[in-house]
């Protein structure tokens, strides 16, 4: 059984876990404030930090990683050139897709898998 309580960082990947259980909640409860929304950077921030420091930055994590970062420059340029919503909206949704296998990836590193 791994110990939860044990290192300072597992809260973060809660948090992380929590934030992405809230945006997929919010598609479901209300698709028009979802996309207006935008993922906050800072989440992918907490996460890649997470990752490297509990030692989950194998390639399938930086590939994911890179993989956001491409996301956020084409839904940047989207938002800057055209403000197409549907774009931006499956564009946000990708993202969230990304950071919650980043996260699903440590939680099973965590739980031992």
């Amino acid at each position: 059984m791994p110990d939860l309580m044990g290192n300072m960082l597992t809260p973060v990947l809660g948090l992380i876990v929590w934030t992405c259980v809230l945006q997929f909640w919010g598609l479901r409860a209300n698709i028009v404030a979802i996309r207006k929304a935008r993922i906050d950077a800072s989440a992918f921030y907490a996460l890649a930090i997470y990752s490297h420091l509990v030692g989950v930055s194998d390639a399938v994590n930086i590939g994911l990683a890179w993989g956001y970062v491409g996301l956020q420059v084409v839904h940047a340029l989207v938002l800057a050139t055209s403000k197409l919503a549907p774009v931006r909206f499956y564009l946000v949704q990708v993202m969230l897709v990304v950071l919650a296998l980043i996260a699903a990836r440590n939680v099973v590193a965590l739980l031992g898998g």
